[in-house]
């Protein structure tokens, strides 16, 4: 005579154990999305967007390319010059960092158009 199967939510039954000692096999894609947003963050300053609109910005091209928004990312990201290409570029970022630093430790919020930005 044969035993009656096993409940999988006896807690004391050991193959529900053993299953629950395993790691579950999850893929992780993390080098994909670190890329991705690296691409992303780049989107956004060049053009001013925001991170949904820099990815969706991305996702048009990939689509429309017929090319995967990882791979892209990745040429984005490889071929970025490593250093500042312009002294404007760093002398805006520097007066903006101090005035976000400068805000925050007043408890104001910066908006854009506080900093001298576009709106929008």
């Amino acid at each position: 005579m044969t035993s009656p199967p096993a409940d999988p939510a006896d807690p004391t039954d050991p193959a529900r154990n053993d299953q629950l000692s395993q790691p579950a096999a999850i893929p992780c894609d993390c080098g994909h999305r670190a890329v991705i947003e690296q691409a992303k963050g780049a989107v956004m300053v060049t053009y001013g967007m925001t991170a949904e609109d820099s990815f969706e910005f991305l996702r048009f091209h990939s689509q429309t390319g017929n090319v995967k928004l990882r791979a892209i990312a990745a040429q984005l990201t490889a071929l970025l010059p490593t250093g500042p290409t312009r002294n404007e570029a760093v002398h805006d970022f520097d007066r903006l960092i101090d005035h976000v630093t400068r805000s925050l430790r007043t408890g104001r919020e910066t908006t854009r158009t506080a900093v001298g930005g576009h709106g929008g």
